[in-house]
C-alpha cells in the first residue's frame, strides 16, 4: 500500500478501537507466510517481496518491547527465511535483539531463537556465537531430552572445534527417525561441513550427495545448488577437478542461483577448483571477485577458501604487501570471532605464512599482517586490477 493509504487505514482502525487487533493479526499473517516458505522451498523467492513488511513488523516489536511469543516467533521464522536467502547479517541482528529483549521468557520461545541464532552464525564465521548460543539453547531444553538436542549439541561442537564429537553426534542423529524436513536439512549441512572442516573430503562428499538427494525429493533448487557446489569442491580435492567444475556449473544454472549467497559460493568453489586444475590466473580472478563480494555480504567459508588462493597468487607476483595484508585481515577475523578454517584452507594458509615470511623477512611480514588486521577487508581488495 502507499504510505498515504496506510496512514488513512491506521487512523480509521485507531478510531474504531481495532488498531491493536489489526497489528497483531498482521504479525500472525507474516509469521504464517514465513513458515509456509520454510516448509515449501518454491515459495522462497516470493519472500524477497516481503522484506520491507518483515522489517517494519520487527521494528515495531523492537521499539515497543512487545509480546515475547510474538516477537521471538516472528524473528525465528523470518530469520530462517532470510538465512536461506543469504541475508545472514540481517537475520542475526534481528534474532540477537529479540533474544536480548526477552531473555527471561519461556523456554519454548527463547530456546528455538537461541539455537537458530547459533547455527546461522556459521555462515558469518562467528564461531564464538555458534558455541555460546547453542549452549544457551541446550541449557534451556537439555533436561527435556528432545531429539533435536543432538543436532544443537553437534553444531555447538563445531563452534568449539571438537569436530570428532560433532561428527559422531550428527551421524547418530541422522541415523534416527527425523520427522521434520527442516531438521534433516540442517543436520545434513552440519554433517557435510564438519567432515569438510576436518579434512575428510570423501565423507563430506558422501553427505553432500545425501543433501542433493534430499533436495531433489523436496524440489529445492537452492539446496540442490549448495550440495552441487560442495560436492564439486570435494571432487577437486579428491583429484577430479574437471568433474568438480562441471558439478559447480550445474549448481549455478539452477533458478535460485541469482541470490548473492549462491553467487559468492559459486565463485569461491570455482576459484578452488581452478587452482586444482592449475588455471592460476582464472582462479585468482574468481578468488578476488569472491572477496570483493564478501565486503558487503560476508561468507566466512567462502573467504577461507579464497584468501589462500589470492594470497598465493600475489606471492607469485612478488606482491608481498597484498598477501601479507590479506592474510593478516583473515587472522584478525579469526581472533575476533573464534572462526577456524577447514583443514585444507588451513594448510594453504600455513604455506602462505612460510613463503611470505621467507620472501620479505619476518619483521616486514608481521608489519604487513598487522596492517591488514587493522585495515579490514574492503581497502585491501578494492585496489585496481
Amino acid at each position: 500500500l502507499l504510505e498515504t493509504v496506510r496512514a488513512h487505514c491506521r487512523r480509521r482502525l485507531d478510531g474504531s478501537g481495532r488498531l491493536d487487533q489489526a497489528i497483531k493479526r498482521h504479525r500472525v499473517v507474516l509469521q504464517e507466510l514465513a513458515a509456509a516458505a520454510i516448509a515449501d522451498s518454491s515459495l522462497a523467492a516470493t519472500q524477497i517481496l516481503l522484506v520491507d513488511e518483515y522489517s517494519a513488523a520487527l521494528d515495531r516489536l523492537e521499539q515497543s518491547a512487545g509480546d515475547a511469543t510474538d516477537h521471538l516467533g516472528l524473528a525465528t521464522a523470518v530469520g530462517t527465511v532470510w538465512y536461506g536467502l543469504g541475508r545472514v547479517d540481517q537475520a542475526r541482528s534481528r534474532l540477537r535483539t529479540a533474544i536480548r529483549q526477552h531473555a527471561d521468557s519461556g523456554v519454548f520461545a527463547v530456546a528455538p531463537a537461541s539455537a537458530l541464532f547459533g547455527m546461522i552464525s556459521f555462515g558469518a564465521g562467528a564461531f564464538d556465537d555458534l558455541s555460546t548460543y547453542t549452549s544457551r539453547a541446550l541449557d534451556l531444553i537439555g533436561p527435556l531430552d528432545l531429539p533435536i538436542t543432538a543436532l544443537i549439541r553437534a553444531a555447538g561442537c563445531v563452534g568449539n572445534g571438537d569436530l570428532d564429537e560433532a561428527r559422531r553426534l550428527i551421524e547418530e542423529f541422522l541415523d534416527g527417525p527425523i520427522l521434520d524436513d527442516r531438521l534433516r536439512m540442517s543436520a545434513l549441512e552440519v554433517a557435510a561441513n564438519s567432515a569438510w572442516m576436518a579434512g575428510d573430503h570423501e565423507r563430506a562428499a558422501f553427505w553432500f550427495e545425501r543433501q542433493y538427494a534430499f533436495a531433489d525429493e523436496r524440489g529445492d533448487d537452492h539446496l540442490r545448488g549448495r550440495a552441487l557446489r560442495g560436492r564439486g569442491v570435494m571432487a577437486a580435492y579428491m583429484g577430479e577437478p574437471e568433474a568438480g567444475l562441471e558439478l559447480c556449473r550445474r549448481g549455478i544454472d539452477l533458478p535460485p542461483a541469482t541470490t548473492t549467497r549462491a553467487t559468492i559460493e559459486h565463485q569461491a568453489a570455482t576459484a578452488v577448483i581452478l587452482t586444482e586444475l592449475d588455471h592460476l590466473d582464472r582462479a585468482e580472478d574468481q578468488a578476488l571477485s569472491t572477496l570483493r563480494a564478501c565486503v558487503n555480504d560476508f561468507d566466512a567459508q567462502a573467504a577461507a577458501m579464497t584468501v589462500p588462493v589470492a594470497a598465493l597468487a600475489a606471492l607469485r607476483r612478488h606482491d608481498h604487501a597484498f598477501a601479507g595484508r590479506l592474510t593478516g585481515w583473515f587472522d584478525g577475523l579469526r581472533r575476533a570471532t573464534g572462526y577456524y578454517p577447514p583443514a585444507r584452507s588451513k594448510s594453504l594458509l600455513d604455506q602462505v605464512e612460510g613463503a611470505g615470511s621467507n620472501a620479505c623477512g619476518a619483521t616486514t611480514w608481521r608489519r604487513l599482517r598487522a596492517e591488514g588486521a587493522a585495515d579490514g577487508l574492503a581497502p585491501i581488495v578494492s585496489r585496481p586490477d
